[in-house]
């Protein structure tokens, strides 16, 4: 699945409505795969609406998603934006996924809750 400008948006327009450090599952790895100047408007947006974000892990996933290093950018975004953790639950691997299975019981089978 793609992580793309729309949830970009989306999710900076959503995190001052969650308070301090939330935390952030998905089901589902997102590739990360933004187009045009969406980092740049995102700072701005970001500064504008007073929401704290670190401008180096920004600039470091503009740059590493500028050499087509796209590995566990979404996760880099959450946490730049303030979000205490980030995971993805999938069948594989990709991007740091956790691997497991959404039709057992995640907390029985994997101590996941």
């Amino acid at each position: 699945m793609a992580f793309n400008n729309l949830i970009l948006r989306l999710t900076s327009e959503a995190r001052p409505l969650l308070g301090d450090a939330p935390a952030v599952v998905e089901f589902g790895n997102q590739t990360f795969s933004i187009r045009g100047d969406s980092l740049a408007r995102l700072r701005r947006f970001l500064k504008q609406n007073h929401i704290t974000f670190s401008e180096e892990a920004i600039s470091t996933i503009e740059t590493r998603y500028g050499k087509g290093d796209l590995d566990r950018l979404t996760e880099a975004y959450f946490k730049a934006i303030g979000f205490s953790s980030y995971d993805a639950i999938d069948v594989n691997e990709l991007h740091g996924s956790l691997i497991m299975d959404l039709n057992e019981n995640l907390k029985a089978r994997y101590g996941f809750d």
